[in-house]
């Protein structure tokens, strides 16, 4: 890991002072707002390559990992709803990305971007608990060098830096104080370039890796919120999923069978659990005129004296609109 950031240090001052907002962790806030641009497919060359609406290994297990995938069709918007979520994806005429979902401090967050002059992106929101406000004040050779950002009623400024394969971020308080900073190190996969791994200067020193396959699909993370491994079925449906999160919640190793359309059949765990303990959840559907889903209803299999009992589990629907 060691071998990705000796040009960090030639790049970024360590001898920076990171303070510590009061009432506020370095794990939670601030965060690696190029995280945020890489899913927006703003780190890519050329056009960027967009991975917000698509499964992450390290999203939750109770979200449908084809929440924002159709078998027919183009999506133009879908809104995703159930068990607690509400998250958007959506695309403009010219097929620009203008809403996604993304995970922010191993919460489920929605992310809008509004597109100025010349297609670059002039803000960006996002929002979990809080709401976030990305102003992008300043571009070098097309990439955000200057951001402000609003949280509630605190003001803060964003310094990145792209510089071949490296990405450095620092971010400041209204004083100029310097609070946390971030390096990152790119690999070119497929003529895009991907996030491989990056230093948090303000949570110890911690280092974090990303791998890919030779599609561009991410096949393991070591980030912040655990370690998260995938192999896929076919296209970017997951077939076997491992899960160590740092919060433990919802760790094992998963199966998920899927039917020859591509729709979810079933989810058992190796060593994991499932809700309510059981031993493997199915799923039915309601397709649209398409033959999409729109409706997901969660069947558990539960173990009662020896035999398995179904028992009604979660419910997902979703409202399509098609380009």
């Amino acid at each position: 890991m060691k071998r990705f950031f000796p040009v960090f240090l030639l790049l970024f001052p360590l001898s920076v002072l990171l303070a510590q907002e009061p009432g506020i962790t370095q794990s939670s806030f601030p965060f690696p707002l190029t995280l945020v641009l890489d899913a927006a497919g703003l780190t890519a060359k050329g056009e960027g390559k967009s991975t917000g609406g698509f499964w992450q290994p390290d999203w939750p297990l109770d979200l449908p990992p084809d929440a924002f995938k159709v078998q027919n069709g183009t999506i133009g918007r879908a809104l995703v709803e159930g068990n607690g979520y509400s998250l958007g994806l959506r695309y403009d005429t010219e097929g620009r990305l203008r809403e996604f979902p993304f995970l922010l401090n191993g919460r489920m967050a929605q992310a809008s971007l509004v597109y100025g002059e010349a297609l670059t992106v002039h803000e960006l929101i996002l929002t979990d608990e809080l709401s976030y406000r990305f102003e992008f004040l300043e571009y070098d050779d097309s990439y955000p060098s200057l951001v402000r950002v609003s949280r509630t009623d605190a003001w803060y400024f964003i310094a990145l830096s792209k510089k071949g394969n490296v990405i450095t971020e620092t971010w400041f308080d209204e004083e100029g104080i310097a609070l946390t900073s971030y390096a990152f190190s790119l690999t070119e996969i497929g003529g895009a370039s991907r996030i491989r791994a990056f230093r948090d200067y303000g949570n110890n020193g911690a280092d974090m890796e990303f791998f890919y396959d030779s599609r561009n699909l991410l096949t393991e993370s070591s980030c912040v919120n655990g370690v998260f491994k995938v192999l896929y079925f076919r296209e970017d449906l997951p077939r076997y999923w491992e899960r160590r999160p740092l919060d433990g919640g919802s760790a094992g190793k998963f199966s998920l069978q899927w039917d020859e359309k591509g729709f979810l059949v079933s989810v058992s765990a190796e060593n994991g659990k499932l809700p309510d303990d059981a031993a493997e959840c199915r799923y039915e559907y309601s397709l649209d005129w398409r033959g999409n889903w729109i409706e997901r209803r969660e069947i558990r299999m539960l173990r009662r004296s020896g035999l398995l009992v179904p028992s009604p589990g979660t419910t997902f629907r979703r409202i399509l609109e098609y380009n």
